[in-house]
């Protein structure tokens, strides 16, 4: 059997979109694996990928200290 590193698997998801799909169906009707639980991992591994491609020069800064940042201030206040 030939194993692939995570990166190795990465890639070669990306390139058979359609296999990965159906595998993903197969494990979600099967009971192996949940959509909510598949869905939460994916979503905190694209977020940690963002948060790597994007840092934040200190992680003890508040909600306070992000609104300091005048464009993203105007953004989020035009959603209130």
């Amino acid at each position: 059997m030939n194993l692939l590193s995570p990166r190795a698997m990465d890639t070669e998801m990306l390139q058979r979109p359609d296999e990965f799909a159906t595998l993903c169906d197969c494990l979600f009707r099967s009971g192996v694996l949940r959509r909510d639980t598949f869905l939460a991992a994916l979503h905190r591994r694209r977020f940690e990928a963002v948060r790597k491609a994007h840092p934040y020069a200190t992680h003890k800064s508040g909600l306070a200290d992000v609104f300091r940042i005048g464009e993203l201030a105007a953004t989020a206040a035009s959603f209130l």
